[in-house]
C-alpha cells in the first residue's frame, strides 16, 4: 500500500472487502496517471473514472456497483474533510409488484444470489419503463416491446447487458404466460432475433512447443503463484474454484490421487483426476 495517500490506508484497513480494495486502488491509480489529487477531485471526474475504469467501458450493471462501492470510500473520506462531496445515493429502485417478487423467490433454491440479483435489475428496467409509459405488464404488445429495445439502447446499457436483460425478462414472461397472467405469447413479445449480438473472441492458444516449455518453467519455480498456473492448466478448473481449494483437498481413492473441487459456478462438488506429477 506504499503508493497510496495515508488516508486511504487507514481507510483499507477497516474493511475486508476484496472488491472495494480493488476498486479503490483502481480508482487511486486513475488518479496517479491523470497527476491529480483527492482535494482536486469533482463529481464529473468521478463519473469519467465510474464510466472507464480502465481500457474499455464496463456494463451499466458493473457501473451500478462501482458507484455504491466507491460512495462508502468518498463517504468516508467527507466525514474526514477530505474530499468536498460525496456522490448522492442515486434514484431508488423501481418497485416490483408481488408477482415479481414471487418469480424471484422462485430462484432462489436453484440460482446463485448473483444470478438472483441480475435478474432482479432486469425486471426494475421492465417495470420502470411501464411506469414512463403508464402501461400496465398485461397490456404488452410487439410494438411496445420495440420501443422498449430502444429505450434500453438509448439509456447506455452495453450489449451484453442489454442481452442479459432480454433473456431474463423473457423468462419471466415465459413464467407469467404458464400461470395466464399473460395476453401474448412471450416468444412473440421477445423474439430470438431481437437479441443484441455480442462480439465473438476466440482464445489464442499457445503451439505445443511454448506450450510444453510454459509448464516446464511452472513446475520448476518456487513461487506459489506458479504452481497455481501449473495447477490451472492441467485440471482445468476455474479461477474461482482454484481460490476456494481447501487445504485437504486432495484426496486418494485406489491409489489415485483426486483433487476435490469445491463448490464453484456450477453449484456442485467434484472431483478431478491427478496424475503423480499433479499431485506432487
Amino acid at each position: 500500500m506504499s503508493d497510496l495517500p495515508e488516508p486511504t490506508k487507514r481507510f483499507l484497513r477497516t474493511t475486508d472487502h476484496r472488491r472495494i480494495r480493488i476498486i479503490v486502488r483502481a480508482f487511486h491509480h486513475w488518479l496517479d496517471r491523470r497527476q491529480l489529487s483527492l482535494a482536486e477531485l469533482t463529481p464529473a471526474l468521478l463519473e469519467q473514472f465510474l464510466t472507464r475504469p480502465g481500457e474499455k467501458r464496463i456494463s451499466h450493471l458493473v457501473y451500478i456497483q462501482y458507484r455504491a462501492w466507491m460512495r462508502r470510500y468518498l463517504q468516508w473520506l467527507y466525514q474526514r474533510s477530505l474530499v468536498g462531496f460525496v456522490p448522492g445515493p442515486g434514484r431508488q429502485p423501481q418497485e416490483l409488484p408481488a408477482l415479481a417478487h414471487t418469480f424471484l423467490a422462485s430462484l432462489v433454491p436453484t440460482f446463485r444470489p448473483a444470478t438472483v440479483h441480475c435478474y432482479t435489475f432486469s425486471l426494475r428496467k421492465l417495470y420502470g419503463w411501464l411506469a414512463i409509459r403508464h402501461l400496465k405488464l398485461e397490456q404488452l404488445t410487439r410494438p411496445h416491446i420495440e420501443q422498449w429495445f430502444r429505450w434500453l439502447h438509448d439509456a447506455g446499457l452495453h450489449p451484453s447487458s442489454r442481452h442479459h436483460v432480454l433473456v431474463e425478462s423473457r423468462a419471466y414472461l415465459r413464467w407469467l404466460a404458464e400461470r395466464q397472467a399473460l395476453r401474448t405469447s412471450p416468444d412473440e413479445l421477445i423474439r430470438k432475433s431481437d437479441f443484441p449480438k455480442l462480439p465473438q473472441r476466440l482464445p489464442r492458444p499457445l503451439n505445443a512447443e511454448a506450450d510444453l516449455e510454459l509448464q516446464r518453467r511452472l513446475a520448476a519455480s518456487s513461487d506459489p503463484i506458479a504452481w497455481a498456473l501449473l495447477l490451472l492448466r492441467r485440471t482445468g478448473i476455474r479461477i474461482g474454484e482454484l481460490r476456494d481449494l481447501e487445504y485437504h483437498c486432495v484426496r486418494f481413492d485406489e491409489r489415485r490421487p483426486l483433487l476435490k473441487v469445491p463448490l464453484g459456478k456450477l453449484n456442485n462438488e467434484r472431483l478431478v483426476p491427478l496424475d503423480r506429477r499433479r499431485s506432487t
